[in-house]
């Protein structure tokens, strides 16, 4: 009898190890099976047919954004990029420098204005009787004219002055007006040392400098530019002086 339930015990055993063995050897199989799938395909080199032929560019700096600029290398890659401390010169892909010496100073024989550190000119005036160096004459040191060689009272009509009329917006604010019944909104779109780019409501112009102007809605609004300060720093002054003609 107990010969009987041992062999049946052992019989049990051996049944119960065998199943394991089996077990694990099906499942080991499946898992090397699947790794070396997914390694064969993390190792494919996929060809695209529809990539561009190669290009070449001419290697340069160029401004990526208004503070930064990067190097553009033959193969038209960007590689090394550098943060400028004002802002970055989108015409030449240079960093502006504060190189100029503050101060007035006459930009022609009738007009003096400020340069500042950045070298922006700014306020403007127009010296009735002309511009040395950096200072606006007087009367009694004034050149004489032509009409007053001998001596002769010259009577002159005054040039009217260069910002008659200018009105001044800010970068982020907005000027508003009407035409007819329909108002609208003059405002800066994006400002640059010497240029801008101004919108009346979502019509935007392209860029403008100092004198140019913009005409918007079929030519009955026109936007003259008058005067562009852009000091890159914060709190500095970031504005425009223009006219506006309507019709």
């Amino acid at each position: 009898m107990k010969t009987a339930s041992f062999l049946a015990i052992s019989l049990l055993l051996f049944l119960f190890v065998a199943g394991c063995q089996s077990a694990e050897e099906k499942t080991g199989n499946s898992t090397s099976e699947d790794i070396t799938i997914l390694e064969n395909e993390d190792n494919k080199t996929i060809t695209d047919p529809l990539l561009p032929a190669s290009t070449s560019c001419t290697p340069q700096w160029k401004c990526i954004s208004t503070k930064v600029r990067a190097f553009q290398n033959e193969n038209c890659n960007f590689t090394v990029r550098e943060t400028c401390p004002l802002t970055c010169v989108m015409d030449n892909g240079t960093c502006l420098k504060a190189d100029c010496k503050e101060g007035y100073y006459c930009r022609n024989a009738q007009i003096r204005s400020y340069q500042d550190k950045y070298c922006t000119w700014m306020l403007e005036e127009r010296c009735e009787f002309g511009c040395k160096e950096t200072k606006c004459l007087n009367a009694s040191e004034a050149p004489p004219s032509e009409n007053n060689i001998a001596g002769e009272a010259a009577v002159e009509t005054p040039p009217p002055s260069l910002y008659e009329g200018v009105e001044w917006i800010n970068y982020g604010e907005a000027a508003t007006f009407t035409t007819g019944e329909v108002e609208h909104a003059l405002s800066i779109s994006i400002i640059e040392s010497g240029r801008v780019k101004v919108m009346v409501d979502t019509v935007r112009s392209d860029w403008l400098g100092e004198g140019d102007t913009a005409s918007f809605a079929g030519g009955t609004i026109t936007v003259n530019i008058v005067e562009i300060q852009f000091q890159p720093y914060a709190g500095g002054a970031q504005k425009v002086g223009y006219r506006l003609y309507l019709q």
